[in-house]
């Protein structure tokens, strides 16, 4: 894997110019919460906003596409704090990013090391755990990521989320938009199967629900970084039909569109002695995030 310092990156992100929309964006941020702009009081605070928002949608939310559009890579630090039921576990992660289906997890013991990775690339899905010795491996493809994580969640709709994304979500005519009068949002329906709320002023996806997918049931993005890109830095992941809790918290210092390259997501060099197994019997024991809690 590459290596990367976090200290004084810059971004290759787009030019997010100097629009009507990006001011309101910056001045209302930070004060979400503390302001009219949360909520629905951002109606009576923007009301020519929430006139677009009610009469032009699609317009709306072609402006937040063009906004997050530049920003097709990631690596940085996250905090995962995981609970479920009485259980819980926290663990700090490095994450590299490609969007749409290009993502390398490592989960790292308190001395730095690394003791566990999962990586899924063009061509498979790996799992190692270090304490173990033993690589779970498997060809790429419908299932395969879900089954290596513990989740019924692709590969796709997890890269998606680490960059506020509705997975399949294009911005244009094939995504199904309208004004959501009780949440004060604008609803956009995707044909993958996803559901989200976008926040007219911030022009960013407040949160959003996975539609017939299984135990993942919905995503929050509460918190977000503007700099050196546009990013959530904050998810929280709700999985009620599995007791799970995730709250993933982005580093300060990350990096935007990074060089990485296609052998980043691959696996290189093992320790000797690796004990090989299929994902089928990883599948079996439940996946990365059920043995966490089982450990």
């Amino acid at each position: 894997m590459q290596s990367y310092r976090l200290a004084g990156a810059r971004t290759t992100a787009g030019n997010r110019g100097a629009s009507a929309a990006l001011w309101l964006t910056v001045v209302c941020l930070p004060f979400l919460l503390a302001t009219g702009c949360a909520r629905g009081g951002w109606v009576e605070t923007h009301p020519e906003l929430a006139e677009q928002a009610r009469l032009q949608p699609s317009s709306v939310v072609e402006q937040a596409a063009e906004q997050t559009a530049g920003l097709r890579r990631l690596y940085g630090s996250y905090r995962l704090e995981a609970r479920r039921g009485a259980g819980s576990r926290s663990v700090d992660l490095v994450v590299m990013a490609e969007f749409p289906d290009l993502l390398s997890i490592e989960l790292l013991a308190p001395t730095g090391q690394t003791e566990a990775f999962l990586k899924s690339g063009a061509a498979e899905v790996a799992l190692w755990i270090g304490e173990e010795n033993r690589l779970y491996r498997g060809a790429a493809g419908e299932g395969a990521f879900a089954a290596a994580l513990g989740l019924d969640l692709s590969v796709r709709d997890a890269v998606s989320t680490l960059l506020g994304r509705l997975p399949g979500w294009t911005g244009v005519g094939s995504d199904h938009v309208e004004w959501d009068e009780q949440e004060q949002r604008i609803r956009v329906q995707t044909g993958a199967g996803t559901l989200g709320w976008l926040h007219p002023v911030t022009l960013r996806f407040d949160r959003m629900q996975f539609l017939g997918r299984g135990a993942v049931t919905e995503v929050l993005w509460p918190e977000w970084a503007e700099e050196p890109g546009i990013v959530p830095r904050v998810i929280e992941i709700d999985v009620p039909a599995e007791g799970i809790e995730l709250n993933l918290r982005l580093a300060s210092t990350w990096l935007a569109n990074p060089p990485l390259v296609a052998t980043d997501f691959d696996v290189s060099v093992l320790p000797v002695g690796t004990a090989e197994l299929s994902l089928d019997v990883l599948a079996a024991e439940g996946g990365l995030l059920r043995r966490g809690f089982e450990q």
